[in-house]
């Protein structure tokens, strides 16, 4: 999980930390209210951790992952190791 995270630039580490922390109550439901921190946890997944697979927001199973693997990611950069970016 330590090289997904050092995939993710620092600068917007905060920002999914962030849209992750909103997300987190709600799950595993996504209330509309928190619609648009779901899809930018998605597009950043998408982006930079898996670009050459990216999984569909339409799926259940890629739900569950990309949820999954952001909430790992999320607790080790809140854990204060240094991971920088690669």
């Amino acid at each position: 999980m330590e090289i997904q995270a050092r995939k993710v630039p620092e600068e917007i580490r905060p920002e999914i930390i962030k849209h992750y922390e909103r997300l987190e109550p709600t799950l595993p439901r996504i209330s509309e209210q928190h619609r648009n921190s779901f899809v930018f946890i998605f597009e950043k997944y998408n982006e930079y951790i898996e670009p050459y697979n990216k999984q569909n927001i339409n799926c259940g199973a890629c739900r569950v992952k990309v949820i999954g693997v952001t909430r790992s990611i999320v607790k080790l950069w809140k854990s204060g190791r240094n991971l920088k970016e690669e």
